[in-house]
């Protein structure tokens, strides 16, 4: 008897311990082995990019993206991405870095313009992020992550200058005509904010867009304001106060 109790206890506390662990799991996971960010050297993607101004004009352009070599910063390697943006009469061609790791897809930030623009005297109360995290990996519904972010600290007080974070809000099924097809595919939806404050007392000034990602292609759609757009693309071809709208038709991933 003792030692049926003494076994009886044993899988009682087994089973409590197992629930305390299955009670604190992060959301389900609904692709824990898929990949929604493919990276592969000499991938390209091609969208269409609407533009739509605060004053009705309607801009067309297009935006090419091609992943190549990586290089060294700051000792972490990164993965170079290439850019081109067209828009009406103006284009733009930009470099950015990457790394991919089991966590997230993280880009190298540079702050050097931040530099130019904060004075010296204020430097040593900003924390400024190296990188922002485009994707959480792996992805699940709900799942939160922030993106990037630069704090103001002084002597215990701070305030986030900067805020950006990201959602998975939905699990939407898109018709998508890629490479001349036309297929449903099954995507997840991200939501993506940015918040700017001058003052801990201030309202932020808000910006959001989303992207809808789908397993072994990639971000086939956004559409949102153009200020985060800028931020997260590093560029500055969407005029201010306008919402733009970018869909995938064309990929290759080697």
């Amino acid at each position: 008897m003792k030692k049926i109790l003494s076994f009886l206890v044993i899988i009682l506390i087994t089973v409590i311990f197992q629930s305390c662990k299955d009670s604190i799991v992060e959301p389900p996971l609904l692709y824990p082995s898929d990949n929604f960010f493919p990276n592969t050297n000499g991938s390209q993607y091609s969208y269409s990019v609407q533009v739509n101004d605060s004053s009705g004009i309607i801009l067309a352009g297009s935006r090419s993206q091609y992943f190549s070599s990586h290089i060294l910063l700051e000792g972490t390697t990164y993965q170079t991405e290439k850019d081109t943006f067209t828009l009406d009469r103006s284009s733009e061609i930009n470099e950015s870095y990457f790394r991919k790791s089991d966590s997230g897809v993280f880009y190298y930030a540079d702050a050097s313009g931040l530099s130019f623009t904060v004075p010296d005297s204020l430097k040593e109360y900003l924390n400024v992020d190296k990188e922002y995290r485009i994707l959480f990996t792996p992805l699940s519904i709900n799942q939160t992550w922030p993106v990037y972010r630069v704090e103001f600290n002084y002597n215990g007080f701070g305030f986030y200058v900067i805020n950006s974070f990201a959602s998975v809000i939905s699990e939407d099924t898109l018709s998508l005509d890629l490479n001349l097809i036309n297929q449903k595919h099954l995507s997840l939806k991200i939501k993506f904010n940015l918040e700017l404050r001058l003052s801990p007392t201030s309202k932020p000034i808000s910006y959001e867009a989303f992207g809808w990602t789908v397993n072994n292609i990639g971000f086939v759609k956004w559409a949102g304001d153009s200020e985060l757009f800028n931020f997260i693309f590093n560029t500055n071809i969407f005029p201010m106060e306008s919402n733009v709208k970018m869909d995938l038709n064309h990929y290759i991933i080697p």
